[in-house]
């Protein structure tokens, strides 16, 4: 038989048949009775076992009849409009007061007294934004997740109750599920910290007084105590249980103390300090085991358990008489733009010179990033004692480098909003370095960050060996009207034979097919678009000639004129066509070799020579 048939045959005198350890005839009228004194049960050790007397009652017949227990029985045998709190808010019956809560990225916070409210969060906005979940029924703290069956508990911290286990449910209703064995009562303490260590498995502490630990099972109500390292009174104020190490954390003292459990003690070891003033008294903890805390002051930080360093991921509100709690086998997502950059400045390195680098790692936001990986290999062929670096920090941003290193940069930074870690790289390039030298900087980032923008998680830096083009023009009047080819001068209607030589006395070459050469006409010179060359081979009016520069020529596709007042940068933009034998519109000559122009090594710098006649108006 269902409860809910059973209920409606509260007023049936008939016997209930098949339900061991049911009083035969109108049972359900005597459990409708046991129900009520136990929902209305008074004040004083009378009342008291009254109410566990009915709670055994009923619990004996209908435990296995529900699905989440003993707090849904209570809303059921309760007439619907019945809603009661006794004065110490005890129980709170509420339509869901057994709904269970979901393992996802939520974190919550208990906070408030004389009487607690239960508070949640989504990873949505900056600042983080917390709404109430049910209302306040009772004081408590030491709230803690467990993920064996998706209920909150937590140690009552009235005087009456501090040493009860409390189990809260989805909808914020608490639940007192008595007094924990060998938990002792604090006179004029309560318990204050507290995280599940594993399924069913309770840690509390009173977090900032000499006190022991205690582990307590929460499906047999029994408290285990395990003795606190010697000498240790850190005022930690709640704790957080890493799934990945296995370790429990809390801050305390500024110090972040990580503590291993044992069967009887605890032992601990002093990670670092936080560098942030203040209680953090609500602790968190996720599946890829990064570790967060709310600090009571206001904001949301991450903390590096390595160092020990927290960061600012989020502004939030402040809180007091508070602790938190998650489901630590979620991963909590934090949205945000880490990018990085690296440059030296230039497009050249010196062979046997030193070149600098600046790498930027950033994140605008809109929340921190915490455990962001930077990777900056050696670049291929420069051995790895040849560089060194050293990192700094702006805006809150953290890394692990320190000192000067050398070699490769292999870090872990977190970076606030608007954070920054700066890294300064000195690289000597070895003497007889030809090849361009390739710098490449990457971030990784881990599930715990939702990046906006990957583009900008990787920065190339290239630098080749510097090519120094020097040209040099120079002019031979090879006609005049009055001397004729005999000692010509330039004078109007002269022919002029105009030579242009470009040599690269650098040791680096020009990308290939980038070489370009514009020559400018003044206004007082007629192009001549005939042949160039005089009695020799071709009839092109622009000449081309190349030394050891490796670059080829073709005055169909390489050669272009321009009109106008303005250079062509490239020559795409020279279009223009001449006519004729003489041609005054040209204004430019553009010539662009195929190629690469290289270097020089030893002996004659490289050099072309292009040439063309003008005549003198």
């Amino acid at each position: 038989m269902s409860l809910r048939q059973l209920l409606e045959k509260r007023h049936d005198p008939r016997p209930v048949i098949g339900m061991q350890g049911v009083e035969q005839g109108a049972p359900d009228q005597r459990l409708w009775r046991h129900a009520q004194l136990f929902a209305h049960g008074g004040r004083g050790e009378k009342a008291n076992a009254v109410q566990r007397d009915a709670k055994d009652r009923i619990g004996r017949v209908f435990d296995e009849q529900l699905e989440f227990g003993f707090a849904a029985l209570q809303f059921r045998l309760c007439p619907p409009a019945l809603r009661h709190v006794d004065d110490d808010a005890a129980v709170s019956f509420t339509a869901s007061s057994s709904s269970r809560f979901v393992c996802n990225a939520n974190v919550y916070l208990s906070q408030g007294n004389p009487f607690t409210q239960l508070l949640v969060t989504g990873l949505n906005t900056n600042p983080l934004t917390f709404t109430s979940v049910g209302g306040q029924t009772k004081y408590y703290n030491a709230t803690a997740y467990n993920v064996a069956d998706n209920f909150m508990y937590a140690i009552g911290s009235s005087s009456a109750d501090n040493n009860h286990l409390m189990r809260i449910s989805a909808d914020g209703a608490v639940v007192d599920m008595g007094a924990v064995t060998n938990l002792p009562v604090l006179p004029s303490l309560f318990y204050n910290a507290g995280v599940f260590v594993g399924p069913n498995k309770l840690l509390v502490r009173a977090g900032n007084f000499d006190t022991d630990f205690y582990l307590i099972d929460v499906t047999t109500l029994v408290a285990t105590v395990l003795t606190q390292p010697a000498g240790f009174s850190g005022n930690v104020t709640d704790f957080a249980y890493s799934p990945v190490t296995g370790k429990v954390y809390g801050v305390g003292n500024q110090i972040l103390y990580e503590f291993t459990i044992g069967a009887s003690s605890v032992s601990k070891r002093d990670v670092g300090p936080v560098g942030v003033t203040g209680l953090f008294g609500a602790m968190f903890a996720d599946a890829l085991g990064n570790l967060y805390g709310s600090n009571n002051g206001g904001g949301f930080y991450s903390f590096n358990i390595a160092t020990g360093a927290a960061s600012l991921i989020s502004a939030s509100p402040g809180s007091d008489f508070n602790d938190g709690s998650n489901c630590y086998n979620a991963t909590m997502t934090f949205a945000s733009d880490p990018g990085v950059t690296k440059t030296d400045g230039t497009e050249f390195f010196t062979p046997g010179g030193i070149s600098t680098y600046t790498i930027t790692v950033s994140n605008p936001g809109p929340f921190g990033a915490s455990n962001v990986g930077v990777s900056d290999p050696v670049p291929s062929g420069i051995p790895a004692a040849n560089i060194s670096y050293t990192a700094s920090v702006a805006n809150g941003g953290t890394t692990t480098v320190s000192g000067t290193q050398t070699g490769a940069i292999s870090d872990i930074v977190t970076l606030p909003v608007n954070g920054k870690v700066i890294y300064t790289v000195n690289i000597l390039v070895p003497a007889d370095r030809a090849d361009p030298v390739v710098n490449t900087v990457t971030l990784a980032t881990g599930a715990n960050v939702s990046d906006s923008n990957t583009a900008n998680n990787t920065s190339v830096d290239r630098n080749t060996l510097k090519a120094v083009l020097v040209p040099v023009k120079t002019s031979t009047a090879i006609y005049d009207p009055v001397n004729g080819f005999a000692n010509p001068k330039a004078i109007p209607g002269a022919g002029i034979y105009y030579t242009i030589m470009v040599q690269n006395v650098g040791s680096g070459s020009v990308d290939a097919d980038t070489t370009f050469v514009v020559d400018q006409l003044p206004p007082q010179l007629v192009f001549y678009n005939g042949d160039a060359n005089g009695g020799a081979a071709g009839t092109d009016p622009v000449l081309f000639q190349t030394q050891t520069s490796t670059l080829t020529f073709n005055y169909g596709t390489d050669v272009r004129y321009a009109t106008g007042s303005t250079a062509p940068t490239s020559l795409s933009q020279c279009n223009y066509t001449p006519n004729g034998l003489m041609d005054e519109n040209v204004r430019f000559i553009c010539v662009n070799p195929k190629g690469t122009f290289i270097g020089a090594a030893t002996g004659d710098a490289p050099q072309l020579t292009i040439q063309f006649i003008a005549l003198v108006k």
